[in-house]
Protein backbone atom coordinates (compact mmCIF):
# COMPACT_ATOMS: atom_id res chain seq x y z
CA UNK A 1 0.00 0.00 0.00
CA UNK A 2 1.26 3.73 -0.44
CA UNK A 3 1.99 5.89 1.90
CA UNK A 4 -0.69 7.14 4.85
CA UNK A 5 -1.97 10.42 3.82
CA UNK A 6 -4.90 12.84 5.20
CA UNK A 7 -8.52 11.51 3.01
CA UNK A 8 -9.40 14.19 0.37
CA UNK A 9 -12.37 15.93 1.72
CA UNK A 10 -15.82 14.69 1.10
CA UNK A 11 -17.80 18.40 2.14
CA UNK A 12 -17.72 21.45 0.04
CA UNK A 13 -15.39 23.77 2.12
CA UNK A 14 -18.01 26.55 1.16
CA UNK A 15 -20.18 26.38 3.99
CA UNK A 16 -23.19 27.92 2.25
CA UNK A 17 -23.76 25.40 -0.09
CA UNK A 18 -25.11 23.08 2.45
CA UNK A 19 -26.76 23.06 5.75
CA UNK A 20 -26.30 20.55 8.75
CA UNK A 21 -29.13 19.20 10.37
CA UNK A 22 -28.48 20.95 13.49
CA UNK A 23 -28.63 24.38 11.90
CA UNK A 24 -30.58 24.28 8.75
CA UNK A 25 -34.38 25.28 8.65
CA UNK A 26 -36.98 23.22 7.76
CA UNK A 27 -38.12 24.30 4.66
CA UNK A 28 -36.29 23.45 1.38
CA UNK A 29 -35.60 26.42 -0.45
CA UNK A 30 -33.98 27.20 -4.31
CA UNK A 31 -30.79 28.51 -5.35
CA UNK A 32 -29.00 29.03 -8.98
CA UNK A 33 -26.91 26.36 -10.06
CA UNK A 34 -23.18 27.90 -10.74
CA UNK A 35 -23.11 28.46 -14.41
CA UNK A 36 -26.72 28.05 -14.86
CA UNK A 37 -29.53 30.50 -15.23
CA UNK A 38 -31.78 27.73 -13.77
CA UNK A 39 -32.75 27.10 -10.47
CA UNK A 40 -32.07 24.07 -8.45
CA UNK A 41 -34.04 23.49 -4.88
CA UNK A 42 -32.11 22.21 -1.67
CA UNK A 43 -33.28 19.36 -0.53
CA UNK A 44 -32.99 16.46 2.43
CA UNK A 45 -30.36 13.73 1.22
CA UNK A 46 -31.09 9.90 1.82
CA UNK A 47 -28.18 8.18 0.74
CA UNK A 48 -27.52 4.70 0.14
CA UNK A 49 -24.02 3.85 -0.98
CA UNK A 50 -22.16 0.33 -1.30
CA UNK A 51 -18.70 -0.75 -1.67
CA UNK A 52 -17.74 -4.15 -3.64
CA UNK A 53 -14.39 -5.27 -4.60
CA UNK A 54 -12.82 -7.78 -6.89
CA UNK A 55 -10.30 -9.75 -5.63
CA UNK A 56 -7.80 -11.22 -7.66
CA UNK A 57 -4.90 -13.71 -7.33
CA UNK A 58 -1.96 -13.92 -9.32
CA UNK A 59 1.54 -16.29 -9.60
CA UNK A 60 3.87 -13.34 -10.76
CA UNK A 61 6.64 -11.71 -9.57
CA UNK A 62 5.89 -7.80 -8.03
CA UNK A 63 7.11 -4.49 -9.07
CA UNK A 64 9.50 -4.31 -6.28
CA UNK A 65 11.97 -6.70 -7.12
CA UNK A 66 13.04 -7.31 -3.57
CA UNK A 67 9.11 -8.21 -2.43
CA UNK A 68 7.56 -11.61 -1.99
CA UNK A 69 4.43 -10.70 -2.42
CA UNK A 70 2.38 -7.94 -2.85
CA UNK A 71 -1.20 -6.35 -2.69
CA UNK A 72 -2.51 -3.16 -4.91
CA UNK A 73 -5.78 -1.90 -4.07
CA UNK A 74 -6.92 0.39 -6.99
CA UNK A 75 -9.05 3.62 -6.89
CA UNK A 76 -12.82 2.76 -6.79
CA UNK A 77 -15.24 3.60 -9.49
CA UNK A 78 -18.70 4.04 -9.38
CA UNK A 79 -20.62 0.58 -10.91
CA UNK A 80 -23.90 2.51 -10.55
CA UNK A 81 -24.99 6.18 -9.05
CA UNK A 82 -28.53 7.50 -9.39
CA UNK A 83 -29.84 10.81 -7.70
CA UNK A 84 -33.74 10.75 -7.77
CA UNK A 85 -36.50 13.65 -6.24
CA UNK A 86 -38.63 11.71 -4.52
CA UNK A 87 -40.65 12.88 -2.09
CA UNK A 88 -39.16 16.23 -1.32
CA UNK A 89 -35.67 14.24 -0.98
CA UNK A 90 -32.92 13.53 -2.96
CA UNK A 91 -32.95 9.45 -3.40
CA UNK A 92 -28.64 8.71 -4.12
CA UNK A 93 -28.54 5.25 -4.41
CA UNK A 94 -24.87 4.03 -6.01
CA UNK A 95 -21.95 1.20 -5.58
CA UNK A 96 -18.94 1.75 -5.64
CA UNK A 97 -16.25 -1.15 -7.00
CA UNK A 98 -12.33 -1.41 -6.76
CA UNK A 99 -9.72 -4.25 -7.99
CA UNK A 100 -7.74 -5.48 -5.19
CA UNK A 101 -4.91 -7.55 -6.92
CA UNK A 102 -2.08 -9.80 -5.44
CA UNK A 103 0.77 -10.90 -6.50
CA UNK A 104 2.55 -13.28 -4.60
CA UNK A 105 6.19 -15.30 -6.51
CA UNK A 106 5.37 -18.73 -8.72
CA UNK A 107 8.33 -20.39 -6.99
CA UNK A 108 11.50 -19.01 -5.53
CA UNK A 109 11.80 -15.86 -3.48
CA UNK A 110 13.41 -12.34 -4.63
CA UNK A 111 17.11 -13.89 -3.91
CA UNK A 112 16.17 -17.38 -4.61
CA UNK A 113 14.53 -18.41 -1.60
CA UNK A 114 13.64 -22.35 -1.77
CA UNK A 115 10.22 -22.59 -1.49
CA UNK A 116 8.84 -24.62 1.77
CA UNK A 117 5.33 -25.65 2.06
CA UNK A 118 5.40 -27.67 4.86
CA UNK A 119 6.89 -29.42 7.52
CA UNK A 120 7.35 -32.74 4.57
CA UNK A 121 8.37 -30.71 2.24
CA UNK A 122 11.16 -32.92 0.39
CA UNK A 123 13.58 -29.90 0.04
CA UNK A 124 14.07 -30.31 3.80
CA UNK A 125 17.45 -32.19 4.91
CA UNK A 126 19.46 -33.22 7.64
CA UNK A 127 21.83 -30.64 6.75
CA UNK A 128 19.23 -27.77 6.10
CA UNK A 129 16.32 -28.18 8.64
CA UNK A 130 17.97 -25.99 11.38
CA UNK A 131 18.51 -23.09 8.70
CA UNK A 132 14.97 -23.45 7.89
CA UNK A 133 13.97 -23.24 11.26
CA UNK A 134 16.06 -19.81 11.79
CA UNK A 135 13.94 -18.66 8.47
CA UNK A 136 10.79 -19.16 9.71
CA UNK A 137 10.97 -18.12 13.34
CA UNK A 138 10.03 -14.35 13.22
CA UNK A 139 12.09 -11.79 15.05
CA UNK A 140 10.96 -10.61 18.53
CA UNK A 141 9.83 -7.37 18.33
CA UNK A 142 8.71 -7.22 13.91
CA UNK A 143 7.02 -10.64 14.27
CA UNK A 144 8.55 -11.02 10.78
CA UNK A 145 10.72 -14.05 9.46
CA UNK A 146 14.06 -13.73 7.99
CA UNK A 147 13.23 -15.95 4.98
CA UNK A 148 16.97 -15.06 4.16
CA UNK A 149 17.11 -18.64 1.90
CA UNK A 150 14.48 -20.24 2.57
CA UNK A 151 10.40 -18.68 2.14
CA UNK A 152 6.64 -20.24 2.60
CA UNK A 153 4.53 -19.35 -0.25
CA UNK A 154 1.29 -20.34 1.32
CA UNK A 155 2.06 -18.10 4.11
CA UNK A 156 3.35 -15.32 2.24
CA UNK A 157 -0.31 -15.47 -0.44
CA UNK A 158 -1.93 -15.47 3.74
CA UNK A 159 0.01 -12.45 4.59
CA UNK A 160 -1.59 -10.65 1.35
CA UNK A 161 -4.75 -11.88 1.59
CA UNK A 162 -5.01 -10.39 4.51
CA UNK A 163 -3.92 -7.16 3.47
CA UNK A 164 -6.47 -7.72 0.91
CA UNK A 165 -9.17 -8.26 3.51
CA UNK A 166 -8.41 -4.73 5.31
CA UNK A 167 -8.19 -3.05 2.26
CA UNK A 168 -11.94 -3.99 1.32
CA UNK A 169 -12.76 -3.58 4.84
CA UNK A 170 -11.40 0.37 5.22
CA UNK A 171 -12.81 0.66 1.96
CA UNK A 172 -16.36 -0.32 3.34
CA UNK A 173 -15.58 2.08 6.41
CA UNK A 174 -14.93 5.17 3.78
CA UNK A 175 -18.11 4.15 1.61
CA UNK A 176 -19.97 4.12 5.50
CA UNK A 177 -18.34 7.74 6.09
CA UNK A 178 -19.42 9.06 2.59
CA UNK A 179 -23.21 7.82 3.18
CA UNK A 180 -23.61 9.04 6.93
CA UNK A 181 -22.07 12.93 5.71
CA UNK A 182 -24.73 12.63 2.89
CA UNK A 183 -27.83 12.01 5.10
CA UNK A 184 -26.19 13.96 7.63
CA UNK A 185 -26.89 17.17 5.63
CA UNK A 186 -30.45 18.46 5.70
CA UNK A 187 -30.61 20.18 2.63
CA UNK A 188 -28.29 20.93 -0.51
CA UNK A 189 -28.45 21.62 -4.12
CA UNK A 190 -27.87 18.77 -7.01
CA UNK A 191 -24.69 20.47 -8.05
CA UNK A 192 -23.12 20.18 -4.32
CA UNK A 193 -24.53 16.73 -4.38
CA UNK A 194 -22.58 15.78 -7.59
CA UNK A 195 -19.68 17.42 -6.53
CA UNK A 196 -19.54 15.39 -3.27
CA UNK A 197 -20.36 11.85 -5.14
CA UNK A 198 -17.47 13.20 -7.36
CA UNK A 199 -15.07 12.95 -4.88
CA UNK A 200 -15.66 9.93 -3.24
CA UNK A 201 -13.45 7.51 -4.90
CA UNK A 202 -10.84 9.62 -4.03
CA UNK A 203 -12.25 10.27 -0.50
CA UNK A 204 -12.44 6.15 -0.21
CA UNK A 205 -8.83 5.58 -1.49
CA UNK A 206 -7.55 8.26 1.11
CA UNK A 207 -9.18 5.93 3.88
CA UNK A 208 -7.32 3.11 2.61
CA UNK A 209 -4.13 4.69 2.66
CA UNK A 210 -4.59 6.29 5.80
CA UNK A 211 -5.16 3.00 7.68
CA UNK A 212 -2.78 0.63 5.67
CA UNK A 213 1.09 1.54 4.97
CA UNK A 214 3.33 0.22 8.25
CA UNK A 215 0.45 0.14 10.39
CA UNK A 216 -1.07 -2.49 8.17
CA UNK A 217 1.92 -4.40 7.65
CA UNK A 218 2.99 -4.87 10.93
CA UNK A 219 -0.99 -6.14 11.65
CA UNK A 220 -0.19 -8.41 8.66
CA UNK A 221 2.73 -10.16 10.32
CA UNK A 222 1.33 -9.94 13.59
CA UNK A 223 -1.67 -12.04 11.93
CA UNK A 224 1.32 -14.94 10.43
CA UNK A 225 3.51 -15.13 13.71
CA UNK A 226 1.18 -18.25 14.65
CA UNK A 227 1.26 -19.73 11.14
CA UNK A 228 5.15 -19.01 10.78
CA UNK A 229 6.15 -20.45 14.31
CA UNK A 230 4.44 -23.48 14.15
CA UNK A 231 6.13 -24.28 10.28
CA UNK A 232 9.37 -24.11 12.35
CA UNK A 233 8.68 -25.95 15.52
CA UNK A 234 7.38 -28.73 13.52
CA UNK A 235 10.56 -28.57 11.68
CA UNK A 236 12.27 -28.59 14.25
CA UNK A 237 10.62 -31.55 16.10
CA UNK A 238 10.88 -33.58 13.22
CA UNK A 239 14.82 -32.75 12.36
CA UNK A 240 15.59 -32.65 15.55
CA UNK A 241 14.44 -36.71 16.11
CA UNK A 242 16.08 -37.44 12.96
CA UNK A 243 13.36 -38.02 10.82
CA UNK A 244 14.56 -36.05 7.58
CA UNK A 245 16.58 -38.07 5.12
CA UNK A 246 20.44 -36.74 4.21
CA UNK A 247 20.92 -34.35 1.42
CA UNK A 248 21.34 -36.21 -1.97
CA UNK A 249 24.41 -35.23 -4.07
CA UNK A 250 22.58 -32.86 -5.83
CA UNK A 251 21.90 -30.81 -3.08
Amino acid sequence: MGTASTPPALLPNDDSALDAQDTADDEPDTIAMKGTGSKSQRLPVRAKIEFTAIISEEAADPEKAGDFGITRFAKPTYKTRTIAREKGVFQVKATLASDIKIKVRAKHGPDGQTDIESDSDPAITRANYSMIVFDFTPYHGSNKPPCTHFWARDLTLKHERFHAGEDEAFAKQGTEDVQKQLNHVKKLDEETLQTMLDNTPDFVLGVVNVNMGDAGETRAYDDGIKSYQARADAIKAKGDSGTYPPPSPAQ
